[in-house]
């Protein structure tokens, strides 16, 4: 939920329309096969002319299915769990950087693909 609460603090909008979305920003789980296929699906319904940033351990747990999932996505950049404070590199000021932000619980349980079902 710190990824969330960066984007709130720097004015980000979040939606649950991938199709009037500027960017897609997906922030990975790979505990376990369940997890990392929610992702894979996730990113089916992404359209490639959008820029796609994967962010979490997936990116460093299967950086093999990360570069076949991106494959389609000309402009995609990939974080990973330890590196997160290159996100503010993503924006032209960020207001606040990464690393200001503490942890807490956020509120976007809709954008969370643990349920097993799209937000959309």
């Amino acid at each position: 939920m710190r990824l969330f609460s960066w984007i709130e603090a720097n004015h980000c909008v979040v939606t649950e329309d991938p199709v009037g979305a500027d960017l897609h920003l997906v922030n990975t789980s790979g505990s376990d096969a369940r997890q990392a296929a929610l992702t894979w699906d996730h990113l089916r319904n992404v359209y490639s002319e959008q820029p796609v940033i994967l962010a979490g351990c997936l990116v460093s747990i299967d950086p093999e299915g990360v570069r076949a999932a991106l494959a389609p996505f000309p402009r995609n950049v990939r974080i990973n769990p330890r590196q997160l404070v290159e996100l503010d590199r993503l924006l032209e000021q960020p207001k606040v950087s990464f690393d200001q932000i503490h942890r807490v619980e956020g509120r976007y349980s809709v954008n969370n693909l643990s349920s097993g079902s799209s937000p959309w």
